[in-house]
Order: structure tokens, then C-alpha cells, then sequence
């Protein structure tokens, strides 16, 4: 296998090495599951001589065995982890027309800063940024982050990074829908550091509801938690298969929604069910559920079935995705169709929501979740 363009060619990690990895990988799953989650998306080669460091092309970190070997278990998660952000918040493809050196450094000091405030600590002499600041804003003080690198070895190496990669070709949009699913699930995992948050913010402008949706079903590969290594039987390791993916619709039925907004909704929700691969719950609710269907008893004519009409409450639906959890159905993504004129939640659910507006509703905000507007 190999890694990015013209970058180093990856062979298996030798055996005491991939031991090595296997525990940092466990740990962080252990201590940090959000990065922890990040980090299992990234396979572990080894990379050709001119290595020193490590890399990654966004599917791959790449090591020198030397180097690796001079790791303690701290600094091979401190890395992992530091390869697995640079990947996720799209470093590799983001410099523009920016100068490589300072580029490389502010990406480094923004991940540093990320880590170091999640506690994610390394023995290693790291330059360190503003945690509450993007690449491209540090980038802006490239000189002061010039000076504190003076002759601090790097953790890492940046020659595969290419300012030339178009976002449009299917290749990268792959990989780029790829990490913001990855970004999605990892949340489900673990807690998400403020200075994490803002970063993946500020990468994510606001999008059509649909490509939020696409983040959360649509994934070239599947990963399902599993032990899979006896030795770590613990800790609970993404593996491949063949699952579709899970998603509860809910439509709001209330006395505002019936009538027109409720026609559009519909078809907003036909459109779900035809155009992704996924096991749905389809839920209609006023103040509480009024109808259920699964995806295969759901059929677009069921429109004139839809019961309604009176109050509005969110709680009902949070609370039946709460029992299809029980039940052993997790749903990774609900996508809520509404005007946001309702009872939410007291406390944030464990699930990632989407909710679904008219253009007249799009300025709403919601205590949790997605607000977008089906224009």
C-alpha cells in the first residue's frame, strides 16, 4: 500500500513496533475516545528511509521505525493523535497559496494547543499555539511561532502536503466526507474540548441540510465497536462490516406544521429514504408520537395516514430513540422536520440531530443539534 502522491510508500509496522502502537491506540480510546475514535480511522505503516518523523495522507500515518522506536507510549499518542487532527480538520489540503514553512508550523501549533488542552500530554519540546485560534489565524503570527521553533526537533513531516489538491475532485470530496463522518461519530464517543469544537466550527461553514445529513450515512467504509484484540478486551476497537447505517426521521405534526409546510416536509423525507442506504424509524409527532413506521413499511401515499394537530413537544421522539438504544437499535442521526416552536429535551441527548426548517424559520436556533433550512 501506499501513501499520498509521491509521498513515502508504507510498509506493514514490524511486530515489537505495531505492539507498541496497539497500546497507544488502546489507551487513547481509554482516556481520550473522542481522539481516541479519531486516531482508529488512521492505518499505521511504515514508512521508506528518507522518513525521520512521521506523516500522514489522511488514511495513513507513516513512521520511521527509528523514530518510533525512540517513543515513549505518552509521545506515540501525543503523535497518533496529533497526525489524526491534522488529517480531520484538513491541514494537508488547506495552505493555498500560503507559504509551506510557516503553513506547516501553524497547523502544527494549532494541533499542539488542541492536544495540550485536551490533556494529551508528550515529553517532546513542541511548539505550541493558541488553542482558541485556526490554522489560518495563527498563521498570521508565523514569525513568533518561527521563534519559538528555533532548533525544536519536529514530530512530524509535512512534505506530502499538497496547496494543489482540488476539493472537487471525487477523491478528496471522499476523503473530506469522510473525516467530517468520522468528526460526527466521534462525538457519539466522547467529550469534545472547547478549543476542538471551535475548530471543527470553523472549518464547517454553514451547508445544505442534506450534505450534513450525507456526514452521517453515507461512509466508504463501516466501523462497528467491537474488541477485537484479546489482549484489550476492554476497550471497544472500530472494525469493518457490512451495516447499514441507522437514522430516525421525525416529522412534526403539530397544529402549526399541518397543511402546506407539512406537504414540503414530506417530500423532504421521501428524498431521505430514496437517495441514502440506511435502516430508518419514521416518527410522526405533535406532543407525542402519532405514528412509526420502520423503512420498509414506509410508503410516500402514508401522508394522508399522518395523525396531528395539536402541541408540540421534542421529548417524545428523544425518548423513543432512547428505547430503540435499549432495544440494541442505536441511531447514529436524528433529523428532526419542524419550525422549531416547541418542548426540547431538559438534557442534550446522546445522539447526533439534525433539525430541518423552513426558509421563514431559518434564523431559530436550537439548545442542541443542526438547525438548517430546506430552501
Amino acid at each position: 500500500m501506499s501513501g499520498a502522491k509521491n509521498g513515502p510508500k508504507g510498509e506493514p509496522v514490524p511486530p515489537a513496533l505495531r505492539e507498541k502502537l496497539l497500546e497507544a491506540r488502546a489507551r487513547l480510546l481509554l482516556r481520550f475516545p473522542f481522539f481516541g475514535y479519531l486516531v482508529a480511522h488512521l492505518e499505521d505503516r511504515v514508512g521508506e528511509h528518507t522518513l525521520d518523523s512521521s506523516s500522514t495522507d489522511g488514511r495513513h500515518v507513516f513512521w520511521s521505525e527509528k523514530y518510533l522506536s525512540s517513543l515513549n507510549n505518552d509521545d506515540a499518542q501525543f503523535v497518533l493523535a496529533h497526525q489524526a487532527l491534522h488529517s480531520a480538520l484538513a491541514h494537508l489540503s488547506r495552505r493555498a497559496e500560503r507559504n509551506k514553512d510557516n503553513w506547516d508550523l501553524a497547523a502544527d501549533a494549532t494541533v499542539n494547543a488542541i492536544l495540550f488542552d485536551a490533556g494529551i500530554k508528550t515529553r517532546r519540546d513542541v511548539v505550541k499555539g493558541d488553542a482558541q485560534k485556526s490554522a489560518e489565524e495563527q498563521y498570521v503570527y508565523a514569525d513568533q511561532l518561527q521563534k519559538q521553533k528555533g532548533a525544536k526537533a519536529p514530530i512530524d513531516d509535512h512534505g506530502d502536503w499538497d496547496e494543489s489538491k482540488d476539493p472537487n475532485d471525487p477523491e478528496e470530496r471522499q476523503l473530506a466526507d469522510l473525516w467530517r463522518a468520522v468528526i460526527a461519530q466521534a462525538k457519539q464517543f466522547g467529550s469534545v474540548p472547547k478549543s476542538m469544537q471551535r475548530a471543527i466550527e470553523l472549518l464547517e461553514p454553514k451547508r445544505d441540510w442534506r450534505d450534513l445529513l450525507r456526514q452521517g450515512l453515507h461512509f466508504p467504509e463501516d466501523y462497528k465497536w467491537t474488541p477485537t484484540d484479546r489482549r484489550f478486551r476492554d476497550v471497544l476497537l472500530p472494525t469493518l462490516t457490512g451495516e447499514k447505517h441507522r437514522v430516525v426521521i421525525a416529522v412534526d405534526t403539530s397544529g402549526s406544521i399541518l397543511g402546506q409546510q407539512l406537504n414540503e416536509f414530506w417530500a423532504e423525507l421521501v428524498a431521505i429514504l430514496r437517495n441514502n442506504q440506511c435502516e430508518a424509524r419514521v416518527l410522526a409527532c405533535d406532543a407525542e408520537i402519532q405514528n412509526e413506521w420502520d423503512e420498509n413499511q414506509f410508503d410516500p401515499q402514508m401522508l394522508r395516514e399522518v395523525r396531528g394537530g395539536g402541541g408540540t413537544s421534542f421529548v417524545p421522539v428523544f425518548d423513543r430513540v432512547a428505547e430503540y438504544a435499549t432495544m440494541g437499535w442505536r441511531p447514529e442521526a436524528v433529523v428532526y422536520l419542524t419550525d422549531l416552536d416547541g418542548s426540547f429535551p431538559e438534557q442534550e441527548p446522546d445522539v447526533r440531530t439534525i433539525w430541518v426548517v423552513g426558509p421563514k424559520d431559518a434564523k431559530k436556533t436550537a439548545p442542541f443539534g443542526d438547525v438548517v433550512s430546506v430552501e
